[in-house]
């Protein structure tokens, strides 16, 4: 089974406190999610389909933690 949740890292995300987890069954909507979490949506625009994201699963024991919270 795939899990829902995993480290999203966009282009200078480190700027605005990425990577964050990111549950993809509660915000099936990245960009959205991303605008929401702080990320400024005309970076997003201004890279139209050129936008990429880094997507890194969460160990096992960052999987723990998270749903242990």
């Amino acid at each position: 089974m795939e899990n829902d949740l995993v480290w999203i890292d966009p282009p200078s995300g480190w700027m605005y406190g990425f990577p964050k987890v990111y549950n993809r069954s509660k915000n099936p909507n990245l960009h959205e999610w991303l605008v929401d979490m702080g990320y400024p949506a005309d970076k997003i625009a201004g890279l139209g389909d050129s936008f990429y994201v880094r997507i890194l699963a969460l160990s096992e024991e960052e999987l723990k933690e998270y749903n242990n919270e």
